[in-house]
C-alpha cells in the first residue's frame, strides 16, 4: 500500500471516529492523528501533481492546491463559529 493511500485511510478513519467521541481528551487525540494524515498529504501531493501535469499547467495546479488549505481553514473557522452558537460540537460531527 502506498504512503498516500495509507495516510488517506488514516485520515478518513479518524474523521469517522469523531462520531464516537466521549470528551475533550479523545477529541484532541483524534485531531492529532488526523493531523498526521493531513501532513502526509501536504508532503506527498505536490510531487504527484508535478508528475501528472505538464510544465505549462503546473503553476496553475500548484496554485490551486496551495490556496485550498488556507481557504478551507478559514471556511472551517467561519462555519464552525456559526454552527457552535446553534448546536453542540458533537452535532457537527454527526454524534447527536
Amino acid at each position: 500500500m502506498s504512503l498516500l493511500a495509507f495516510s488517506f485511510l488514516l485520515f478518513m478513519r479518524k474523521i469517522t471516529y469523531f462520531i464516537l467521541l466521549e470528551g475533550l481528551g479523545t477529541f484532541l487525540l483524534g485531531r492529532a492523528i488526523v493531523g498526521v494524515g493531513e501532513a502526509s498529504f501536504a508532503t506527498i501531493s505536490p510531487s504527484l501533481l508535478s508528475d501528472f501535469y505538464p510544465p505549462q499547467q503546473r503553476n496553475r495546479v500548484m496554485t490551486i492546491f496551495y490556496i485550498a488549505t488556507p481557504v478551507g481553514s478559514a471556511l472551517g473557522f467561519i462555519l464552525g463559529g456559526i454552527t457552535s452558537f446553534q448546536r453542540k460540537w458533537r452535532t457537527d460531527f454527526g454524534a447527536e
